[in-house]
């Protein structure tokens, strides 16, 4: 049955998953090894998988600009713990912290 799959029939599948490849596969009657497989050894539908998915990203940042606009408390917190790590991230791998210390700061435990 998968020799029989052509790669527009799984791209249209991952177009209509947003690039989920459990959700593909269910759909064209095969394994979600074969969809990662194919995708594996196929630039034009790696270009899929990637194209879908930062699009389901940018749904994602609006939904969260969203709740940021409405000050919803989950979104700043979210928003703010997520800030935080990436800056931490970016000073450990540019170096900025002492020899033998942690990259991240430690959890305070008199919250």
């Amino acid at each position: 049955m998968t020799a029989r799959i052509t790669n527009a029939k799984i791209i249209e599948a991952l177009r209509e998953t947003h690039g989920n490849f459990m959700l593909s596969a269910k759909k064209l009657g095969c394994s979600r090894v074969m969809i990662w497989s194919r995708v594996k050894k196929s630039e034009e539908l790696q270009k899929v998988v990637e194209d879908e998915r930062e699009g389901m990203v940018d749904i994602a940042e609006g939904a969260l600009y969203s709740s940021l606009l409405n000050q919803d408390p989950w979104a700043v917190v979210h928003l703010k713990d997520t800030w935080k790590r990436s800056r931490v991230c970016r000073k450990a791998a540019a170096g900025d912290h002492r020899e033998g210390r942690r990259a991240y700061p430690p959890i305070p435990h008199d919250r």
